[in-house]
């Protein structure tokens, strides 16, 4: 009697009524959270957004590397000018403030003068 197929199913049957609830309890919960599906198109999207973007910038890059060709070389022939007069930069910053300090005293003594 104790192994009855019976007791068997209405053991079984008990467990599966406890369960319904936790069960539906679960599928609400699952419903709530956004579907694998919608998360992935979502992906998909800026993925996509992002492959644009990065077509742009390869666009802009390639209309740009002209002009930095040409502002190296114009670089290039600047450095080389500079050597031939062996210019210091240092030389001519220390030459500019020379300069504003002699045209100050010039303004002292102009305005002096009136």
């Amino acid at each position: 009697m104790v192994l009855s197929p019976a007791i068997a199913i209405f053991v079984m049957g008990g467990i599966c009524i406890a369960n319904a609830p936790y069960a539906f309890f679960k599928e609400r919960q699952l419903d709530k959270i956004p579907s694998l599906r919608a998360m992935n198109n979502k992906l998909r999207e800026d993925a996509n957004n992002l492959e644009d973007a990065v077509d742009d910038l390869s666009e802009e890059i390639d209309l740009l590397e002209p002009e930095a060709d040409r502002a190296a070389s114009v670089e290039q022939e600047l450095r080389g000018i500079a050597e031939k007069q062996e210019v210091n930069v240092n030389k001519l910053v220390g030459l500019v403030k020379e300069n504003e300090i002699i045209l100050a005293k010039m303004r002292v003594r102009e305005c002096a003068l009136y």
